[in-house]
């Protein structure tokens, strides 16, 4: 493997375009392309007591699915642009 290169999305168009030019950029290279996308639940705080983890559960349980939900839309956009012949996504 030449490349390792980890790419931020929060699944919006410019994230999107930022890809895309990753996967054009190293096109001539074998590359593996991570992804990472991180959020915040709403009301979360391990600054506010009392803290309380159990009480975020279902909350994190949505934000996780609406994430993966949106991972699978991204890698199918990815592949409808194959820039990069030798990439491992």
């Amino acid at each position: 493997m030449d490349k390792r290169i980890l790419l931020l999305t929060d699944f919006s168009e410019n994230a999107f375009n930022a890809v895309r030019y990753a996967l054009k950029l190293y096109s001539d290279r074998k590359c593996n392309f991570d992804f990472l996308h991180a959020y915040q639940l709403e009301g979360y705080s391990m600054h506010n007591p009392p803290y309380n983890p159990e009480a975020f559960q279902e909350s994190h349980e949505i934000e996780k699915r609406k994430s993966e939900k949106e991972f699978e839309k991204l890698m199918k956009m990815i592949r409808l642009h194959p820039d990069n012949p030798k990439t491992y996504l």
